[in-house]
């Protein structure tokens, strides 16, 4: 069976605004949380000390929390790439003005290597950090491939920009087999996250499916 797959990229573009203000102004990132866009994307950056406010301005962003922003920019060529692949980019890391670690999650391992041939047909010199499977959330590489679409699609925002039938035309399936396989799969991340903030036992079965 085909398992969800978790990696890390490494990737070298040299035109992307937010890291080239960073460094400009001497921060550090600590971590960043991207929603890659064809034209825009949004960053959520949290730095290793609090922002002035003209540093904030700089970024074109806004103070959400004490080393926090966010800021939406022109999409970087990587960032541009990745709003395209089929992968679900988790978040990234600035090594410097021009490299990047970017963390995602693959449906499989095949999407994985298509992703990694197109950023380098892109010019982007990738490199594999790491890889694995991810046993432990359980989803399959179709409730995966189906879950990254509804999200790409807007099917989560809060105000929707697709349908579970519009999706289901786009996937060539029955919109009943559709929502099963998206629900299963809401249910496994809902679980796993729970877990993992030790909101549920490791081992437990409490929800009331398995009542």
């Amino acid at each position: 069976m085909k398992r969800a797959v978790k990696a890390v990229i490494r990737v070298r573009r040299n035109d992307c605004d937010v890291a080239a203000k960073l460094y400009s102004m001497g921060l550090k990132a600590l971590s960043v949380k991207v929603k890659p866009g064809p034209e825009r994307s949004i960053h959520i950056i949290t730095l290793e000390r609090g922002p002035g406010p003209e540093e904030v301005r700089e970024l074109g962003g806004e103070r959400v929390g004490p080393r926090t922003v966010v800021s939406i920019s022109r999409s970087c060529s990587a960032c541009r790439l990745m709003s395209q692949l089929d992968v679900y980019l988790v978040g990234d890391k600035p090594l410097d003005e021009e490299r990047v670690d970017y963390y995602i999650i693959a449906p499989s391992r095949g999407k994985l290597r298509s992703a990694m041939a197109k950023l380098g047909e892109a010019g982007l010199s990738p490199r594999l950090i790491s890889e694995e499977e991810l046993r432990e959330l359980g989803l399959t590489a179709r409730q995966l491939e189906f879950l990254l679409l509804a999200y790409r699609e807007g099917l989560f925002c809060v105000k929707r920009r697709t349908t579970l039938s519009e999706l289901a035309g786009k996937l060539g399936v029955k919109p009943g087999s559709l929502e099963d396989v998206v629900r299963r799969a809401l249910k496994k991340v809902v679980e796993y996250y729970l877990r993992q903030e030790g909101l549920i036992p490791p081992d437990a079965a409490i929800d009331a499916c398995e009542a």
